[in-house]
Protein backbone atom coordinates (compact mmCIF):
# COMPACT_ATOMS: atom_id res chain seq x y z
CA UNK A 1 0.00 0.00 0.00
CA UNK A 2 2.78 2.25 0.80
CA UNK A 3 3.82 1.89 -3.14
CA UNK A 4 0.49 2.90 -4.24
CA UNK A 5 0.47 5.76 -2.03
CA UNK A 6 3.43 7.30 -3.08
CA UNK A 7 2.61 7.18 -6.60
CA UNK A 8 -0.40 8.62 -6.02
CA UNK A 9 0.88 11.61 -4.10
CA UNK A 10 3.58 11.63 -7.11
CA UNK A 11 0.66 11.95 -9.87
CA UNK A 12 -0.95 14.75 -7.22
CA UNK A 13 2.12 16.71 -7.22
CA UNK A 14 2.71 16.32 -11.11
CA UNK A 15 -1.01 17.54 -12.05
CA UNK A 16 -0.49 20.72 -9.52
CA UNK A 17 3.34 21.45 -10.93
CA UNK A 18 1.65 21.20 -14.60
CA UNK A 19 -1.42 23.11 -14.07
CA UNK A 20 0.62 26.02 -12.52
CA UNK A 21 3.05 25.63 -15.42
CA UNK A 22 0.06 26.02 -17.76
CA UNK A 23 -1.86 28.68 -15.67
CA UNK A 24 1.14 31.52 -15.08
CA UNK A 25 3.78 31.21 -17.13
CA UNK A 26 5.50 34.53 -16.12
CA UNK A 27 5.71 33.17 -12.52
CA UNK A 28 8.48 34.43 -10.23
CA UNK A 29 10.60 32.42 -8.36
CA UNK A 30 9.12 33.30 -4.69
CA UNK A 31 5.86 32.12 -6.83
CA UNK A 32 7.69 28.79 -8.51
CA UNK A 33 8.60 27.97 -4.86
CA UNK A 34 5.64 28.28 -2.76
CA UNK A 35 3.82 26.64 -5.85
CA UNK A 36 6.26 24.00 -5.73
CA UNK A 37 5.88 23.75 -1.59
CA UNK A 38 2.01 23.85 -1.85
CA UNK A 39 2.73 20.27 -4.33
CA UNK A 40 4.61 18.76 -2.23
CA UNK A 41 2.72 19.43 0.85
CA UNK A 42 -0.36 18.27 -0.78
CA UNK A 43 0.75 15.49 -2.19
CA UNK A 44 2.42 14.52 1.35
CA UNK A 45 -0.50 14.51 3.36
CA UNK A 46 -2.66 12.73 1.01
CA UNK A 47 0.06 9.46 1.22
CA UNK A 48 0.15 10.14 4.84
CA UNK A 49 -3.61 9.59 4.98
CA UNK A 50 -4.08 7.05 2.42
CA UNK A 51 -1.47 5.30 4.73
CA UNK A 52 -3.20 5.95 8.11
CA UNK A 53 -6.61 4.57 6.11
CA UNK A 54 -5.07 1.31 5.46
CA UNK A 55 -3.42 0.78 9.44
CA UNK A 56 -6.79 -1.51 9.98
CA UNK A 57 -8.14 -1.10 13.52
CA UNK A 58 -5.03 1.41 14.36
CA UNK A 59 -6.30 3.51 12.44
CA UNK A 60 -9.18 5.28 15.14
CA UNK A 61 -6.56 6.23 17.15
CA UNK A 62 -4.89 8.30 13.71
CA UNK A 63 -8.13 10.08 13.36
CA UNK A 64 -6.89 13.76 14.19
CA UNK A 65 -3.76 12.96 11.99
CA UNK A 66 -6.14 12.41 8.82
CA UNK A 67 -8.55 15.05 9.51
CA UNK A 68 -5.75 17.29 9.31
CA UNK A 69 -4.09 15.44 6.37
CA UNK A 70 -7.14 16.29 4.12
CA UNK A 71 -7.87 19.13 5.40
CA UNK A 72 -4.13 20.24 4.68
CA UNK A 73 -4.39 18.65 1.29
CA UNK A 74 -7.28 20.74 -0.08
CA UNK A 75 -5.71 24.04 1.27
CA UNK A 76 -2.36 23.77 -0.25
CA UNK A 77 -4.17 22.45 -3.69
CA UNK A 78 -6.42 25.98 -3.27
CA UNK A 79 -3.11 27.80 -2.89
CA UNK A 80 -0.81 26.71 -5.33
CA UNK A 81 -3.87 27.23 -7.64
CA UNK A 82 -4.33 30.81 -6.75
CA UNK A 83 -0.24 31.36 -6.67
CA UNK A 84 0.12 30.22 -9.93
CA UNK A 85 -2.60 31.99 -11.60
CA UNK A 86 -1.22 35.39 -9.28
CA UNK A 87 -4.71 35.05 -7.99
CA UNK A 88 -5.47 38.86 -5.94
CA UNK A 89 -6.18 36.66 -2.77
CA UNK A 90 -2.71 35.46 -2.73
CA UNK A 91 -1.59 36.54 0.24
CA UNK A 92 -4.29 35.96 2.30
CA UNK A 93 -4.79 32.69 1.04
CA UNK A 94 -1.07 32.26 1.61
CA UNK A 95 -1.70 33.31 4.73
CA UNK A 96 -4.33 30.66 5.44
CA UNK A 97 -1.72 27.84 4.02
CA UNK A 98 1.15 28.89 6.30
CA UNK A 99 -1.56 28.47 9.65
CA UNK A 100 -2.88 24.89 8.12
CA UNK A 101 0.42 23.69 7.11
CA UNK A 102 1.56 24.47 10.75
CA UNK A 103 -1.37 23.10 12.51
CA UNK A 104 -1.39 19.63 10.27
CA UNK A 105 2.17 19.11 10.78
CA UNK A 106 2.04 19.60 14.56
CA UNK A 107 -0.74 17.22 14.49
CA UNK A 108 1.76 15.02 12.20
CA UNK A 109 4.38 14.92 14.78
CA UNK A 110 2.14 13.72 17.96
CA UNK A 111 2.75 10.24 15.37
CA UNK A 112 6.34 10.97 14.98
CA UNK A 113 6.62 6.91 15.17
CA UNK A 114 4.56 6.96 11.76
CA UNK A 115 7.47 7.49 8.99
CA UNK A 116 4.41 8.63 6.91
CA UNK A 117 4.14 11.58 9.60
CA UNK A 118 7.37 12.31 9.73
CA UNK A 119 7.34 13.20 5.42
CA UNK A 120 4.37 14.71 6.00
CA UNK A 121 5.62 17.22 8.85
CA UNK A 122 8.27 18.06 6.96
CA UNK A 123 6.70 18.89 3.44
CA UNK A 124 3.98 21.15 5.49
CA UNK A 125 6.79 23.10 7.83
CA UNK A 126 8.61 23.44 3.83
CA UNK A 127 5.28 24.95 2.76
CA UNK A 128 4.90 26.93 5.55
CA UNK A 129 7.66 28.59 5.41
CA UNK A 130 7.10 29.07 1.65
CA UNK A 131 4.08 30.65 2.04
CA UNK A 132 4.86 32.73 5.24
CA UNK A 133 7.70 34.25 2.53
CA UNK A 134 5.06 34.53 -0.50
CA UNK A 135 2.36 36.52 1.65
CA UNK A 136 5.00 38.91 2.96
CA UNK A 137 6.26 39.86 -1.11
CA UNK A 138 2.41 39.42 -2.67
CA UNK A 139 0.77 42.46 -2.83
CA UNK A 140 -2.36 42.81 -0.33
CA UNK A 141 -6.08 42.39 -1.88
CA UNK A 142 -8.10 45.42 -2.52
CA UNK A 143 -11.52 45.08 -2.15
CA UNK A 144 -13.85 47.75 -3.54
CA UNK A 145 -15.75 50.07 -1.51
CA UNK A 146 -13.24 49.55 1.14
CA UNK A 147 -11.05 52.26 2.33
CA UNK A 148 -7.19 51.07 3.58
CA UNK A 149 -4.87 53.31 5.58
Amino acid sequence: MKAMARALASQVRAAILNAAVTVHEAMTNDMQACVEACAGAAAACEACLAECLDMGEAMVAMADCMKSCLECAGMCRQCASTVAMGGSMMAEMCGACATMCNACAATCEKQAEEECCRECAAACRECAAQCANMREKAPKARRPGVVYR
